[in-house]
């Protein structure tokens, strides 16, 4: 499912960061091979899409991050509230 929402938002004009491009792929392949994802450096091609869905198994709304690329695109096909730190006042 986060595979094909992923390939939607790109094919519709949305530009994915390299990061999220490989994770596509890695999921297209453990869609057919589960077991690769056993192999840590693997598991790895994953990469934050991996903290998106711990945040979900743990079943967490409000998703913290400072990585915005990557979480702008993840958490609203997730459901997941993102929530970016203010900046610091000096």
């Amino acid at each position: 499912m986060l595979a094909k929402a992923l390939r939607r938002i790109e094919a519709a004009g949305t530009e994915l960061t390299d990061e999220l491009k490989k994770a596509v792929a890695a999921i297209e392949k453990a869609d057919r091979n589960a077991d690769r994802l056993y192999d840590y450096a693997k598991c790895l091609e994953i990469g934050d899409v991996w903290i998106h869905l711990e945040a979900l198994a743990q079943k967490i709304k409000e998703f913290a991050t400072t990585n915005y690329k990557e979480s702008s695109i993840l958490c609203p096909i997730l459901g997941l509230n993102m929530r970016c730190p203010s900046p610091v006042a000096r």
